[in-house]
């Protein structure tokens, strides 16, 4: 045997032993969500980031539903404030399993001296996190 070999085998008699090794997850990939996603919801395994980015009007921070939880679903990696042009972006990894809504709202996105409509549009996703490779589901 050589020597890698045999350190591998080490390292994975080591990892079945911890109890953080002992679960498989199914490789972390990434989802794009923009406001043509809007409403409904979708299922991801535990480890996948969500990228969300919002454009074409002036809109809110985007924010979770549970962030105020002791122990979020989502872990916010990054949080950028909304930038000049009204853009809003985040992006989350999925860390335990259950059922969390990301929100926004955008408003008209007028230049200076320019008539401005009033009005307000919600953005909402549903994201369902499970513990292993969801059944199909789309973004």
């Amino acid at each position: 045997m050589t020597s890698r070999l045999q350190i591998a085998f080490v390292l994975a008699a080591v990892c079945a032993m911890l109890p953080a090794c002992a679960t498989v997850h199914a490789p972390a990939r990434t989802i794009y969500l923009t406001q043509k996603q809007d409403g409904g919801s979708v299922v991801v395994p535990l480890g996948t980031t969500i990228d969300v980015k919002l454009s074409k009007m002036r809109w809110t921070e985007i924010q979770a539903s549970d962030e105020q939880m002791p122990a979020p679903l989502l872990h916010r990696t990054a949080r950028p404030t909304p930038s000049e042009d009204g853009t809003a972006a985040a992006t989350f990894v999925a860390t335990h399993p259950g059922k969390v809504t990301l929100m926004a709202q955008g408003r008209a996105n007028c230049s200076s001296g320019q008539a401005c409509p009033h009005f307000l549009v919600q953005w909402s996703r549903t994201i369902e996190i499970v513990d292993g490779a969801p059944e199909s589901s789309t973004p």
